[in-house]
């Protein structure tokens, strides 16, 4: 079907065009990067919240002190 004119490509793009094509690209680039930073803190923080998690388990098994009391069999 011949273009016979209509809205679609009737002007040259011009600057601002440009512009905005080049500002959406920039942000979806931008937005594809945070996603990924938060992802990647995300698992840091997990990792740490476990460290220490395993490090406060094992400050309190240091806690626990044991007592060997005499028991007398022969009355």
């Amino acid at each position: 079907m011949p273009n016979t004119g209509g809205p679609l490509a009737t002007e040259i793009p011009n600057i601002t065009d440009w512009m905005q094509g080049w500002g959406s690209l920039a942000a979806a680039v931008t937005s594809a990067l945070a996603v990924l930073f938060t992802g990647w803190l995300l698992r840091h923080e997990i990792r740490a919240r476990r460290e220490e998690q395993a490090d406060s388990a094992g400050a309190q098994a240091r806690l626990i002190v044991g007592t060997v009391a005499s028991v007398d069999l022969i009355p």
